[in-house]
This record gives structure tokens, C-alpha cells and sequence, in this order.
């Protein structure tokens, strides 16, 4: 039997970034690095905030980084241009003797596959992230799989890296999103003799100081309620994975969707007596033929177990505390427009987080290279 494999702690982990061989062959057993052969040249001083001198980012043909010279073998490293106007931080390539400004950045670095790697991606606003060296982002990746606060994140490196907290937001949320497209591409939850428990939850917080949208329980009409986004969840009793899904109604149609897209045929479904799950036991796919769902309810008036039948919904009911502590407490507020995202990351969680296993930083590694292969 094969052992149980561990992230790095901390001391770990910094003892891979002080040693520039050490960091290029643990990026390399990961597939993270473009070029494993690489030689690194040695580090020079650099302005705060920027990579150091010949810092390596990749080989010239790799990162298309000169289309005058597709050809070219030569290292593309960091260092500063002395100008009128101080130290100007650059990319040059040691072969063509290509410069690019580090401030302009470049669609030559997108993090595609072919194109570089996950250490140059272009974010959201289309600029070239060269401002972080592969060291951070590795620290960014490693506290946000440990569930570090961004403050704590900041307090632990406050030395060794000077990071805004915008940056290490966005770095974050950027983080979040590598998982989204294979966790979509998995297979349906349950099956014949499984159960998945489903249920629903208004993912809000607290109005204070009469500010923020009406929620339910303040006090007021039910006409004046505002009743979105809610959260629909589902969890497989026997393997434990959690899906989670922003949605703007609980209606039949849109939780009846939700539930033939992602639990398979012949699965049992415990759920409460809301109305809209009436629909379970006449759901059809898409070719039509009947998903034989088995439902069975417990009425929560009563009942948290029902006593004749043992159905239940505790399991994704206790999983809504740990979704709130996440989202809408200890200061989080988390957006309408992030919401989906760190539902994602919940439902990953789910199935790599420390509950489950010992290697869920190496893990976000292993994901981000197959989704920027080398």
C-alpha cells in the first residue's frame, strides 16, 4: 500500500523558495515548469515589489516571446534598465536580445497552453501578472489551501514579500477559478443504492444600520422580501462530495434542472417537504426517459430524523454553517459576483480539503498544470 503523500509546512516551503534549484525541480515534478533543464542565473538586487534580476520566466520560442524570431532558445529573465527616469524593470531575452517593459506587460506571456505557463497569466484587465515572482504565488496558493485570512497571509511574509491586499484578493479569486472547468466535466452524483441529500439556503448576512437589501426575518412584508440569490446544495452520503450552486429561485423548474444535471439515475433523494421538490419523482433527462429518482422527505416541523423512515438532511444542513463562516461571517462578504466562484471552491474543497486528505496544496498544483500544461 502506498503511503499517504503530505504538503510542505512552512518552514518546507520557504527552505524550496531559498534554493533556486530546489523551487525549478519541485515546480518541474508538478509539471509547472516550461523548461526543467533550466539554468538559472544568479539573483541580482531589484526594486521592491518587482521580480529580482534574472529571475526566469521560460525559454524565447516557448513564451512566443519575439515573433520576429520564432526560432529563438535563448532564457527570458528580468533585470533593470538604468534610464533618465531611474531603473525600469524588463523582460530580456538572453538569445535575440529582445527587451519588453515589465510595467506594459505583453500577450506573449498568456498563461496558455504552449504560451508560458500559469506564472505569466494575463488577468482579468488583460495586463501580464510579472509583477509576482513564482515564490509568491506559490505562498498565495499555499495559504489559501491552508484557509490562511488574507491578513495572516500579509503578517506571515510581511519580510519576505510586500503584496497588497488587492493583489492577493485577486491572486485568490484567481485561484479559485482554475478548478471550475473540472469540476464541471464530473460525473453525476449518487446512482442506484446511494443517497444525496439536497436542500436549499438564502446565503446573505445581517442588515445593519438599515442599509443593504430586505431579507427574510427583518421585520417586514413578504412582499418587500427579497428572496435571492439562494444557494442549492446536494451531497452524496456514501462519498461525501458537495455541490453547490447559486440560484435566483427555488422553484421546481430551476431546482428540478439542477438536480437531473448533477444526480444520476436510480439515486435515493432525501430532502424536507418544500413544495418545489415535488417535482423529484417526475423528472425526466433530455432525451426524456424517467430518472427513477426514489424520494423520500422528513418533515422538519416535527422531525430533524424521521422516525418511521430514518430519512434525514443533516448532512448538508451542518454543511451551511461551514458555507456561512466562508461567505457571509468573520468578515468576509463575499459578492453576488464572486458567490459563484467560492461555491466552486467549496465543492473542491469537498473532495481534496484536510478533511479529506493531507496533499491538498499539491494538489491545486497538480490542477493548475493540467489546466496550463507546460
Amino acid at each position: 500500500m502506498a503511503s499517504p503523500r503530505y504538503d510542505p509546512n512552512v518552514a518546507e516551503l520557504i527552505c524550496i523558495f531559498d534554493d533556486p534549484k530546489k523551487e525549478e525541480e519541485f515546480l518541474r515534478q508538478l509539471g509547472l515548469s516550461a523548461t526543467p533543464n533550466a539554468v538559472r542565473p544568479p539573483r541580482l538586487e531589484s526594486a521592491p515589489g518587482r521580480p529580482s534580476n534574472n529571475e526566469y520566466w521560460g525559454i524565447c520560442k516557448d513564451l512566443k516571446f519575439n515573433p520576429s524570431f520564432p526560432d529563438c532558445g535563448g532564457q527570458v529573465v528580468t533585470y533593470q534598465r538604468k534610464s533618465a527616469k531611474g531603473h525600469r524593470p524588463q523582460f530580456r531575452c538572453s538569445g535575440c536580445r529582445k527587451q519588453l517593459s515589465q510595467l506594459n506587460g505583453s500577450n506573449v506571456l498568456r498563461g496558455l497552453p504552449g504560451q508560458g505557463s500559469f506564472f505569466a497569466f494575463m488577468d482579468r484587465l488583460g495586463r501580464a501578472n510579472v509583477r509576482l515572482t513564482r515564490k509568491e504565488i506559490m505562498w498565495l496558493a499555499f495559504s489559501l489551501c491552508k484557509d490562511m485570512p488574507v491578513a495572516l497571509t500579509k503578517e506571515l511574509m510581511r519580510g519576505e514579500f510586500a503584496l497588497s491586499k488587492q493583489v492577493l484578493t485577486d491572486w485568490r479569486n484567481l485561484l479559485r477559478e482554475v478548478v471550475q472547468e473540472e469540476l464541471r466535466a464530473r460525473p453525476p452524483l449518487g446512482g442506484p443504492n446511494q443517497v444525496v441529500q439536497v436542500d436549499e439556503c438564502l446565503m446573505r448576512g445581517k442588515r445593519k444600520g438599515n442599509r443593504g437589501r430586505l431579507l427574510t426575518g427583518d421585520g417586514v412584508t413578504r412582499s418587500t422580501v427579497d428572496k435571492g440569490p439562494w444557494v442549492f446544495g446536494m451531497v452524496c452520503v456514501e462519498t461525501k462530495e458537495v455541490r453547490l450552486f447559486k440560484v435566483d429561485a427555488r422553484d421546481a423548474v430551476t431546482l428540478g434542472e439542477k438536480i437531473t444535471q448533477n444526480i444520476a439515475p436510480g439515486t435515493t433523494i432525501h430532502s424536507d417537504e418544500w413544495a418545489a421538490y415535488n417535482c423529484i419523482p417526475n423528472l425526466v433527462d433530455a432525451a426524456g426517459s424517467s430518472m427513477n429518482y426514489i424520494w423520500k422527505t422528513v418533515n422538519h416541523t416535527n422531525n430533524f430524523v424521521d422516525p418511521n423512515t430514518g430519512t434525514h438532511t443533516q448532512n448538508i444542513e451542518s454543511f451551511w454553517q461551514k458555507a456561512r463562516r466562508r461567505l457571509v461571517r468573520n468578515g468576509n462578504k463575499v459578492t453576488s459576483d464572486l458567490l459563484e466562484c467560492h461555491l466552486l471552491w467549496l465543492w473542491w474543497l469537498s473532495m481534496n480539503g484536510r478533511s479529506r486528505c493531507k496533499d491538498t496544496f499539491l494538489r491545486l498544483l497538480e490542477a493548475i498544470a493540467r489546466k496550463y500544461p507546460a
